[in-house]
């Protein structure tokens, strides 16, 4: 375990390493192939029984008609994206990722060019180092008196998947590089720079890091090493709640508090949209008679650990799709001194939509599910790439 660290309000959070994230979560998500002839459909539809995680053609009729060739795999309790991505650039897919209220992915026939680079698996993460790029742009505005401007850009892309099993709540801070040098000994970070998160909300294309770096004028041919590091938010257990027949609840109803956490959950009403095409969730949080929710570093960690996963569902089990939520925060007195926020509540409206996100309409909603998460640590996510090509010419690569 890594010194711990204390985030804004004070309160000590323990820093996991990679290895300890996956013991929290009792080990990983493991899949065991032994197909023959299998076609892509039954492959991918194995894939989703054992991991949980649906991942399934991008439309209902996306397999019929597939020039897609029947397959034998074989393989024995492997992490579940080393084999995805193999999959996935044996057949030349895409993946395209659902919303954070159910942790899905959709295959899609346009070119994947996302999950072929060099990978290393690290506890419940893989790490992909997608590509180098280096762009140069001259320009000259005429009547200025600065006769040229040129910029010179050169980077590299890294992709960071999480395991499903893990439930990953916001980025902790800015990554890290220790060491970026090519194998003409020249040094490739640049302080002004630092890397920039183009994607935090995974699933997929997971969490991507752009790395800033600088182009020497005699440089070499490739990146000799490249090293760094950075930290998620996790939280290490959930609990869920069922409620039946949300149409008839009367409001405030139904209360939830958990054992250890000063927190009450409220659902207050299910309401009718749009003659029955759209249905209004209404929630709402009330803290302990303090007011102080733990360990809130900013208000959108608190809206990630409570709003992670809230999901209504028809009669026969299907989720209805989301299609707006917005969570107001009524605060007492702002932010102390300490820097823990004092709240009066938390309320929150999300409407969801009887069109299914993979085609179809829904019944009405019978119930709704609500999970929560808490236990909340920062796992610490190291990786190194080495002798990775770098870009031989001007220009995008």
């Amino acid at each position: 375990m890594q010194p711990e660290q204390k985030p804004a309000s004070g309160v000590t959070v323990p820093v996991l390493s990679a290895d300890e994230a996956l013991s929290a979560i009792g080990g990983g998500t493991l899949v065991t192939l032994r197909l023959k002839d299998a076609t892509p459909e039954e492959i991918f539809d194995e894939i989703s029984r054992q991991s949980g995680v649906r991942v399934q053609g991008l439309g209902s009729n996306f397999w019929e008609g597939s020039h897609y060739p029947a397959m034998s795999v074989n393989c024995d309790r492997r992490p579940f994206w080393p084999v995805l991505r193999t999959l996935i650039n044996r057949y030349g897919l895409f993946v395209r990722g659902s919303t954070a209220y159910s942790w899905g992915l959709n295959l899609s026939s346009l070119k994947n060019d996302k999950l072929r680079g060099p990978t290393q698996v690290t506890g419940p993460f893989m790490i992909l180092a997608n590509k180098a790029q280096r762009i140069e742009n001259s320009s000259v505005e005429f009547g200025d008196p600065q006769p040229r401007n040129h910029t010179d850009e050169f980077f590299v892309l890294i992709n960071v998947f999480a395991d499903p099993k893990l439930e990953i709540l916001w980025l902790a801070g800015t990554p890290v590089i220790e060491e970026a040098v090519d194998d003409a000994g020249n040094a490739l970070l640049t302080e002004t720079t630092p890397p920039t998160i183009l994607n935090d909300e995974g699933p997929f294309p997971g969490w991507e890091l752009r790395i800033n770096l600088t182009h020497p004028q005699r440089a070499g041919t490739h990146i000799a090493k490249l090293k760094g590091s950075l930290r998620f938010w996790i939280a290490t257990m959930e609990r869920s709640w069922e409620i039946q027949d949300v149409l008839n609840v009367a409001e405030g109803e139904h209360r939830f508090t958990l054992a250890g956490a000063p927190e009450t959950y409220v659902l207050e009403s299910v309401e009718e949209l749009f003659d029955g095409e759209q249905y209004h969730v209404k929630t709402q949080i009330l803290p302990s008679p303090s007011g102080e929710f733990w360990p809130w570093q900013d208000e959108r960690l608190l809206i990630k650990h409570i709003y992670r996963w809230l999901g209504l569902m028809d009669g026969r089990g299907r989720f209805l799709a989301p299609v707006s939520s917005g969570t107001i925060i009524s605060h007492v007195s702002g932010q102390k001194a300490d820097g823990t926020w004092v709240i009066s509540k938390l309320q929150n409206g999300t409407e969801f939509t009887t069109r299914l996100p993979t085609g179809g309409i829904a019944g009405k909603p019978t119930r709704l599910k609500w999970k929560t998460f808490f236990g909340i640590k920062q796992v610490e996510v190291r990786f190194e790439f080495t002798n990775l090509p770098m870009p031989a010419i001007s220009g995008s690569q």
